[in-house]
């Protein structure tokens, strides 16, 4: 409810370092590495705000499933 503060970033950054894939978090048209928690609390992601989560890489679908329903889990 107060957006991609620590503990949110911190999820999602462990999360995504458990794949090899390339991962990135796209907001107000800037990229945000995926797997570093101080990347994406540098993103300043605020409640409502829309995100793109780009997966690059041999386990993309995998990690896209996985990322998706943390961030379903945050709403």
């Amino acid at each position: 409810e107060r957006g991609m503060h620590v503990r949110p970033c911190t999820a999602f950054a462990s999360l995504a370092n458990r794949f090899n894939c390339d991962i990135f978090v796209l907001h107000h048209g800037d990229r945000f590495r995926g797997k570093t928690s101080m990347h994406l609390m540098s993103a300043w992601i605020q409640e409502d705000d829309e995100i793109t989560v780009q997966c690059h890489g041999t386990d993309e679908k995998e990690a896209m499933d996985a990322l998706g329903e943390l961030i379903e889990s945050l709403e």
